[in-house]
Protein backbone atom coordinates (compact mmCIF):
# COMPACT_ATOMS: atom_id res chain seq x y z
CA UNK A 1 0.00 0.00 0.00
CA UNK A 2 1.51 3.32 -1.05
CA UNK A 3 1.55 6.39 1.13
CA UNK A 4 -1.40 8.18 -0.55
CA UNK A 5 -3.71 5.19 -0.12
CA UNK A 6 -2.66 4.78 3.49
CA UNK A 7 -3.38 8.45 4.20
CA UNK A 8 -6.97 8.07 2.91
CA UNK A 9 -7.69 5.74 5.83
CA UNK A 10 -7.15 8.56 8.28
CA UNK A 11 -9.09 11.35 6.57
CA UNK A 12 -11.59 12.98 8.90
CA UNK A 13 -15.27 12.49 8.29
CA UNK A 14 -18.36 13.87 9.93
CA UNK A 15 -20.05 10.84 11.48
CA UNK A 16 -22.81 12.99 13.00
CA UNK A 17 -23.99 15.34 10.29
CA UNK A 18 -24.76 18.81 11.61
CA UNK A 19 -23.01 18.28 14.94
CA UNK A 20 -20.33 20.89 14.28
CA UNK A 21 -22.90 23.45 13.17
CA UNK A 22 -25.05 22.82 16.23
CA UNK A 23 -22.05 23.10 18.56
CA UNK A 24 -21.06 26.37 16.90
CA UNK A 25 -24.62 27.69 17.24
CA UNK A 26 -24.72 26.79 20.93
CA UNK A 27 -21.32 28.36 21.51
CA UNK A 28 -22.55 31.60 19.95
CA UNK A 29 -25.69 31.53 22.09
CA UNK A 30 -23.61 31.27 25.24
CA UNK A 31 -21.33 34.07 24.09
CA UNK A 32 -24.24 36.51 23.81
CA UNK A 33 -23.86 39.89 25.45
CA UNK A 34 -26.56 42.12 26.77
CA UNK A 35 -27.32 45.36 24.97
CA UNK A 36 -25.49 48.26 26.62
CA UNK A 37 -27.41 51.24 27.97
CA UNK A 38 -25.97 54.38 26.38
CA UNK A 39 -25.24 57.49 28.38
CA UNK A 40 -26.58 60.87 27.27
CA UNK A 41 -23.10 61.79 26.03
CA UNK A 42 -22.92 58.68 23.85
CA UNK A 43 -26.42 59.33 22.49
CA UNK A 44 -25.44 62.90 21.63
CA UNK A 45 -22.26 61.71 19.86
CA UNK A 46 -24.32 59.27 17.78
CA UNK A 47 -26.88 61.98 16.99
CA UNK A 48 -24.16 64.44 15.93
CA UNK A 49 -22.50 61.79 13.75
CA UNK A 50 -25.82 60.90 12.09
CA UNK A 51 -26.40 64.58 11.30
CA UNK A 52 -23.10 64.71 9.38
CA UNK A 53 -23.85 61.63 7.28
CA UNK A 54 -25.41 61.92 3.85
CA UNK A 55 -26.31 59.51 1.08
CA UNK A 56 -23.12 58.02 -0.34
CA UNK A 57 -20.90 58.83 2.64
CA UNK A 58 -18.90 56.12 4.40
CA UNK A 59 -19.04 55.31 8.09
CA UNK A 60 -17.85 52.82 10.67
CA UNK A 61 -20.95 51.72 12.54
CA UNK A 62 -20.94 49.57 15.65
CA UNK A 63 -24.37 48.07 16.27
CA UNK A 64 -26.08 45.30 18.23
CA UNK A 65 -27.35 42.31 16.28
CA UNK A 66 -28.14 38.78 17.33
CA UNK A 67 -26.70 39.05 20.82
CA UNK A 68 -23.37 40.59 19.83
CA UNK A 69 -21.88 43.88 18.75
CA UNK A 70 -20.78 44.06 15.12
CA UNK A 71 -18.57 46.68 13.46
CA UNK A 72 -19.51 47.49 9.86
CA UNK A 73 -17.60 49.78 7.54
CA UNK A 74 -20.27 50.69 5.03
CA UNK A 75 -21.67 53.21 2.57
CA UNK A 76 -24.88 54.96 3.56
CA UNK A 77 -27.74 54.55 1.09
CA UNK A 78 -30.38 56.41 3.14
CA UNK A 79 -31.17 57.69 6.61
CA UNK A 80 -34.83 57.56 7.55
CA UNK A 81 -35.37 59.76 10.61
CA UNK A 82 -39.11 59.08 10.77
CA UNK A 83 -38.78 55.30 10.93
CA UNK A 84 -35.43 55.60 12.74
CA UNK A 85 -33.11 53.46 10.64
CA UNK A 86 -30.03 53.69 8.44
CA UNK A 87 -30.04 51.81 5.15
CA UNK A 88 -26.54 50.72 4.14
CA UNK A 89 -25.36 48.78 1.13
CA UNK A 90 -25.62 45.54 3.10
CA UNK A 91 -28.27 45.99 5.81
CA UNK A 92 -30.83 48.09 7.63
CA UNK A 93 -29.68 49.30 11.06
CA UNK A 94 -32.20 50.73 13.52
CA UNK A 95 -31.20 53.69 15.68
CA UNK A 96 -31.94 51.69 18.85
CA UNK A 97 -29.25 49.17 17.87
CA UNK A 98 -26.50 51.76 17.35
CA UNK A 99 -23.54 51.79 19.73
CA UNK A 100 -21.24 54.15 17.84
CA UNK A 101 -21.09 55.91 14.49
CA UNK A 102 -17.85 57.31 13.06
CA UNK A 103 -18.03 59.09 9.73
CA UNK A 104 -15.06 58.18 7.55
CA UNK A 105 -13.20 60.75 5.48
CA UNK A 106 -14.01 60.76 1.79
CA UNK A 107 -11.20 59.33 -0.31
CA UNK A 108 -10.37 60.73 -3.69
CA UNK A 109 -8.84 58.44 -6.24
Amino acid sequence: MNRAERAKQFLPFDALKGLREELLRRERMRARVERAVLSETQQKEISDALNTLTKGSSAEITHYIGGAYVIDVCVIKAINAELMFIQTTSSKIYFDDLYSVKPLPETTV
